[in-house]
């Protein structure tokens, strides 16, 4: 129990911060998320979670995951091994499972509406002067309950509202970054279709455009162009596509 009012279930997952499954006692007939960043993190992580707080509150889409509430651990119960003082946020649960999971994903009418759902949440995000640069499967959650796919997209904790395209902060899940971040060079929202380009072609050739395993050889092997050049023809259509993209002014 958590501040005498959330229960916890169980957890769903870990990494930056935790996240578990719970009941609110003020809302009996609800599941909730809570995701707990630990006590004792480096400033930068908290600043970061309480952005990501904020930031959900302010974006309103049917496919990004809801947040209710944020607070402090003021008491828990040991065996849950939460730390008191460890913040957290509330969120909509959402049962589903992580893009890569699905078994229905080489299917392609249904492939082809969660690529329309992901592309009309990236719309959104970047009308609404955000980059997201964390698109990554774990961040797409899939439900087909109904055999229609629904997706969310969770964790918005390096999300940038109207970041300067010279912030050479170089940001993201290593497989997923654009090589323009990792050049240092200016950037737009378009290196989140890199990020959605390297997503499928996971979802198709079920493997990365290069082998590196390691993060500096990935990251090299990212900006070298001698490997674009030698990737298969519609990935270079892919990369090639993004500077048409859509106008967002």
């Amino acid at each position: 129990m958590i501040n005498t009012r959330y229960e916890i279930i169980k957890k769903l997952g870990e990494g930056r911060s935790t996240v578990y499954l719970c009941h609110d006692l003020e809302f009996p007939d609800r599941k909730f998320t809570i995701k707990i960043l630990p006590a004792g993190k480096e400033k930068h992580e908290r600043e970061n979670f309480i952005d990501e707080f904020f930031s959900l509150q302010k974006l309103e889409h049917p496919n990004i995951i809801k947040a209710y509430e944020f607070g402090t651990i003021f008491k828990t119960d040991e065996e849950e091994g939460i730390q008191t003082g460890s913040i957290f946020i509330t969120l909509e649960y959402f049962e589903g499972e992580e893009l890569l999971s699905s078994k229905k994903i080489h299917n392609e009418k249904f492939l082809i509406e969660i690529i329309k759902q992901i592309c009309v949440t990236l719309y959104y995000l970047h009308q609404s002067k955000y980059i997201y640069y964390d698109l990554k499967p774990e961040n797409i959650l899939i439900s087909d309950k109904e055999d229609l796919p629904q997706i969310r997209l969770i964790d918005l904790g390096l999300s940038e509202f109207s970041p300067s395209s010279a912030n050479y902060e170089i940001k993201g899940t290593a497989h997923y970054i654009a090589p323009e971040l990792l050049k240092k060079e200016s950037h737009d929202h378009t290196v989140d279709f890199y990020s959605l380009g390297m997503i499928l072609y996971q979802i198709i050739y079920n493997r990365f455009p290069f082998k590196a395993k390691n993060e500096l050889d990935i990251y090299k092997s990212t900006i070298d162009d001698q490997t674009i050049i030698e990737r298969e023809s519609w990935w270079k259509d892919v990369l090639q596509s993004r500077q048409f993209g859509y106008n967002e002014n």
